[in-house]
Protein backbone atom coordinates (compact mmCIF):
# COMPACT_ATOMS: atom_id res chain seq x y z
CA UNK A 1 0.00 0.00 0.00
CA UNK A 2 1.02 3.44 -0.90
CA UNK A 3 0.43 6.41 1.79
CA UNK A 4 0.72 9.65 0.30
CA UNK A 5 1.69 12.63 3.08
CA UNK A 6 1.31 16.30 2.94
CA UNK A 7 3.22 18.79 5.47
CA UNK A 8 1.31 21.46 6.97
CA UNK A 9 3.83 24.00 7.06
CA UNK A 10 6.00 23.48 4.51
CA UNK A 11 3.62 21.94 2.45
CA UNK A 12 6.17 18.75 1.39
CA UNK A 13 4.41 16.41 -0.27
CA UNK A 14 6.08 13.16 -0.96
CA UNK A 15 4.95 9.34 -0.91
CA UNK A 16 5.72 5.74 0.40
CA UNK A 17 5.15 2.34 0.58
CA UNK A 18 4.84 -0.67 -2.38
CA UNK A 19 3.04 -1.58 -5.88
CA UNK A 20 2.49 -3.32 -8.25
CA UNK A 21 2.19 -3.26 -12.39
CA UNK A 22 -0.30 -5.28 -14.31
CA UNK A 23 2.20 -5.04 -17.52
CA UNK A 24 5.37 -7.09 -16.39
CA UNK A 25 6.65 -7.41 -20.62
CA UNK A 26 9.64 -4.47 -19.59
CA UNK A 27 10.56 -6.95 -16.72
CA UNK A 28 9.94 -5.02 -13.82
CA UNK A 29 7.00 -5.78 -11.60
CA UNK A 30 6.20 -2.73 -9.45
CA UNK A 31 8.00 0.21 -7.45
CA UNK A 32 8.78 1.14 -4.20
CA UNK A 33 8.38 4.67 -3.33
CA UNK A 34 11.05 6.04 -1.05
CA UNK A 35 11.94 9.42 0.75
CA UNK A 36 14.55 10.96 2.11
CA UNK A 37 15.04 11.07 5.66
CA UNK A 38 16.77 14.34 6.08
CA UNK A 39 15.94 16.94 3.08
CA UNK A 40 12.36 15.11 2.00
CA UNK A 41 13.13 14.15 -1.98
CA UNK A 42 11.52 11.45 -3.54
CA UNK A 43 12.89 8.51 -5.09
CA UNK A 44 11.15 5.31 -6.53
CA UNK A 45 12.62 2.30 -7.25
CA UNK A 46 11.47 -0.10 -10.15
CA UNK A 47 11.68 -3.86 -8.70
CA UNK A 48 12.63 -5.78 -11.33
CA UNK A 49 11.38 -9.29 -11.92
CA UNK A 50 13.58 -12.44 -10.66
CA UNK A 51 12.01 -14.80 -13.54
CA UNK A 52 10.33 -14.61 -16.36
CA UNK A 53 9.15 -17.67 -17.39
CA UNK A 54 9.49 -19.65 -20.43
CA UNK A 55 9.66 -18.39 -23.90
CA UNK A 56 6.61 -19.99 -24.63
CA UNK A 57 3.36 -21.17 -22.89
CA UNK A 58 2.21 -24.81 -24.07
CA UNK A 59 -1.52 -24.52 -24.24
CA UNK A 60 -3.27 -28.04 -22.94
CA UNK A 61 -6.61 -29.43 -24.28
CA UNK A 62 -8.25 -32.61 -23.18
CA UNK A 63 -9.86 -34.63 -25.70
CA UNK A 64 -12.45 -37.36 -24.73
CA UNK A 65 -12.08 -41.10 -26.23
CA UNK A 66 -14.01 -42.85 -24.62
CA UNK A 67 -17.21 -43.29 -22.03
CA UNK A 68 -18.43 -46.64 -20.11
CA UNK A 69 -22.28 -46.79 -20.38
CA UNK A 70 -22.15 -45.87 -16.37
CA UNK A 71 -20.29 -42.31 -17.26
CA UNK A 72 -22.54 -41.55 -20.17
CA UNK A 73 -25.02 -39.63 -17.92
CA UNK A 74 -21.75 -38.02 -15.80
CA UNK A 75 -20.30 -36.64 -18.79
CA UNK A 76 -23.65 -35.36 -20.44
CA UNK A 77 -23.96 -33.06 -17.18
CA UNK A 78 -20.68 -31.57 -17.50
CA UNK A 79 -21.26 -30.84 -20.97
CA UNK A 80 -24.52 -29.01 -20.37
CA UNK A 81 -22.46 -27.33 -17.45
CA UNK A 82 -19.14 -25.86 -19.38
CA UNK A 83 -20.19 -26.21 -23.23
CA UNK A 84 -24.00 -25.19 -21.95
CA UNK A 85 -25.51 -27.68 -24.46
CA UNK A 86 -29.19 -28.75 -24.07
CA UNK A 87 -30.00 -33.07 -23.64
CA UNK A 88 -29.78 -33.28 -27.34
CA UNK A 89 -26.76 -32.06 -28.50
CA UNK A 90 -25.14 -33.24 -25.09
CA UNK A 91 -26.26 -37.17 -26.03
CA UNK A 92 -25.24 -36.43 -29.78
CA UNK A 93 -21.84 -35.60 -28.70
CA UNK A 94 -21.21 -38.21 -26.53
CA UNK A 95 -22.10 -40.28 -29.64
CA UNK A 96 -19.45 -39.14 -31.61
CA UNK A 97 -16.56 -39.67 -30.27
CA UNK A 98 -13.44 -38.37 -30.07
CA UNK A 99 -14.76 -34.82 -29.05
CA UNK A 100 -13.00 -31.92 -27.62
CA UNK A 101 -13.76 -31.30 -23.68
CA UNK A 102 -12.13 -28.31 -22.77
CA UNK A 103 -9.22 -26.06 -24.20
CA UNK A 104 -7.31 -23.23 -22.55
CA UNK A 105 -5.95 -25.41 -19.95
CA UNK A 106 -2.47 -25.71 -18.14
CA UNK A 107 -0.68 -28.95 -17.85
CA UNK A 108 -1.42 -29.61 -14.46
CA UNK A 109 -5.12 -28.56 -14.45
CA UNK A 110 -5.25 -30.83 -17.58
CA UNK A 111 -4.26 -33.40 -15.79
CA UNK A 112 -6.50 -32.81 -12.73
CA UNK A 113 -9.68 -32.51 -14.91
CA UNK A 114 -8.80 -36.17 -16.54
CA UNK A 115 -8.19 -37.79 -13.40
CA UNK A 116 -11.40 -36.82 -12.28
CA UNK A 117 -13.32 -37.65 -15.44
CA UNK A 118 -11.36 -41.01 -14.92
CA UNK A 119 -13.06 -41.85 -12.14
CA UNK A 120 -16.50 -41.93 -13.83
CA UNK A 121 -15.39 -44.01 -16.48
CA UNK A 122 -14.44 -41.59 -18.94
CA UNK A 123 -11.30 -41.88 -21.19
CA UNK A 124 -9.58 -38.54 -22.19
CA UNK A 125 -6.22 -37.70 -23.94
CA UNK A 126 -4.39 -34.69 -23.15
CA UNK A 127 -2.67 -32.48 -25.73
CA UNK A 128 -0.99 -29.82 -26.52
CA UNK A 129 -2.76 -27.78 -29.23
CA UNK A 130 -0.74 -24.25 -29.44
CA UNK A 131 2.29 -23.09 -28.30
CA UNK A 132 1.70 -19.24 -27.37
CA UNK A 133 4.34 -16.18 -27.12
CA UNK A 134 4.87 -15.31 -23.24
CA UNK A 135 4.72 -11.59 -23.44
CA UNK A 136 6.65 -11.39 -19.89
CA UNK A 137 9.73 -13.10 -21.32
CA UNK A 138 12.49 -11.09 -21.81
CA UNK A 139 16.55 -11.00 -20.11
CA UNK A 140 16.30 -10.35 -16.25
CA UNK A 141 16.72 -6.63 -15.52
CA UNK A 142 18.46 -4.83 -12.47
CA UNK A 143 16.58 -2.60 -9.69
CA UNK A 144 16.93 1.27 -11.03
CA UNK A 145 16.67 4.02 -8.77
CA UNK A 146 14.88 7.27 -10.13
CA UNK A 147 14.54 10.69 -8.45
CA UNK A 148 13.12 14.23 -9.78
CA UNK A 149 16.21 15.56 -7.51
CA UNK A 150 14.36 17.79 -5.73
CA UNK A 151 11.82 17.54 -2.66
CA UNK A 152 8.39 18.55 -3.98
CA UNK A 153 6.26 20.77 -3.05
CA UNK A 154 2.12 21.27 -3.72
CA UNK A 155 1.25 20.38 -6.88
CA UNK A 156 4.44 20.39 -9.25
CA UNK A 157 5.83 16.76 -7.64
CA UNK A 158 3.73 15.08 -10.72
CA UNK A 159 5.23 18.30 -13.23
CA UNK A 160 8.88 16.84 -12.02
CA UNK A 161 9.95 14.30 -14.63
CA UNK A 162 12.58 11.63 -13.10
CA UNK A 163 15.53 10.98 -13.53
CA UNK A 164 17.54 7.49 -13.84
CA UNK A 165 20.15 7.55 -10.29
CA UNK A 166 23.27 5.57 -10.95
CA UNK A 167 24.23 3.18 -7.74
CA UNK A 168 26.87 0.98 -7.03
CA UNK A 169 25.78 -2.06 -5.38
CA UNK A 170 22.24 -3.84 -4.80
CA UNK A 171 19.57 -1.42 -3.86
CA UNK A 172 17.97 -3.92 -1.54
CA UNK A 173 19.41 -5.45 1.36
CA UNK A 174 18.43 -9.03 1.82
CA UNK A 175 15.98 -8.18 4.99
CA UNK A 176 13.83 -6.13 2.15
CA UNK A 177 15.55 -2.77 3.49
CA UNK A 178 16.96 -0.25 1.34
CA UNK A 179 20.55 -0.14 1.35
CA UNK A 180 22.01 2.61 3.62
CA UNK A 181 24.46 3.42 1.21
CA UNK A 182 22.08 4.51 -1.13
CA UNK A 183 22.95 8.61 -1.30
CA UNK A 184 20.27 11.01 -1.85
CA UNK A 185 20.05 12.22 -5.00
CA UNK A 186 19.80 15.84 -3.85
CA UNK A 187 21.32 16.34 -0.36
CA UNK A 188 24.07 13.59 -1.45
CA UNK A 189 23.51 11.87 2.36
CA UNK A 190 23.84 7.91 2.62
CA UNK A 191 21.81 6.10 4.89
CA UNK A 192 18.79 8.38 3.55
CA UNK A 193 16.22 6.45 1.98
CA UNK A 194 13.04 5.42 3.79
CA UNK A 195 10.38 3.25 2.33
CA UNK A 196 7.50 4.05 5.42
CA UNK A 197 7.39 6.77 7.18
CA UNK A 198 5.14 7.34 9.91
CA UNK A 199 2.05 10.54 10.29
CA UNK A 200 3.54 11.07 13.94
CA UNK A 201 6.87 11.46 12.50
CA UNK A 202 7.90 15.44 11.91
CA UNK A 203 7.95 16.23 7.93
CA UNK A 204 11.88 15.74 7.21
CA UNK A 205 12.28 18.97 5.11
CA UNK A 206 11.11 21.50 8.26
CA UNK A 207 10.51 19.27 10.76
CA UNK A 208 6.83 20.51 10.69
CA UNK A 209 3.55 18.35 11.33
CA UNK A 210 2.38 15.54 8.57
CA UNK A 211 -1.13 14.67 7.35
CA UNK A 212 -1.75 11.53 5.30
CA UNK A 213 -4.10 12.59 1.98
CA UNK A 214 -4.52 9.66 0.70
CA UNK A 215 -4.00 5.79 0.54
CA UNK A 216 -4.03 3.34 -2.57
CA UNK A 217 -3.11 0.01 -3.77
CA UNK A 218 -3.00 -1.52 -7.40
Amino acid sequence: MVSDFKCLDCELQFSVGAFHYHNFSHGYGGRVLSVCRHCGTPHSIETALHERGDEFWEIYEIIVDTIAEHGRVPMMIRLRQVKKMNVEEARRTIDDLPFTFKQELTESTAKDISKKLGLLGIGTTIRIYERRKNPGYGPLMADRLMSPGFPCFNEEGSQKPEQLIETNGDIFQKNGDINSEIKCAHCHKDHSLARSWSPECKCPNCKGSLKIISEWIT
